[in-house]
């Protein structure tokens, strides 16, 4: 049986962002489509690594077709409850 593969979008361009990137890319039924970040720079750098589209604001990544959106956001542990 053959699946559909899942439009993908990530919000945040940051050390996580780039590990779920990674693994985004690898997925076989992900389509990774692009990614989001205020940092442009970044966004940019991590998303001409997998080939996909760089948006400085996650509502430019949202009005693209995406089935999926993730949002990774680092919390530092000082914060974390």
């Amino acid at each position: 049986m053959e699946h559909k593969k899942l439009k993908v979008g990530l919000i945040g361009a940051g050390i996580f962002g780039g590990y779920h990137a990674n693994k985004l890319s690898e997925h076989d039924r992900v389509d990774f489509i692009g990614v989001s970040d205020p940092d442009m720079d970044r966004a940019s750098a991590l998303a001409e690594k997998h080939g996909v589209e760089s948006y400085g604001k996650s509502a430019d990544l949202f009005s693209v077709a995406a089935d999926i959106m993730t949002m990774i956001r680092g919390i530092p542990l000082s914060l974390q409850v």
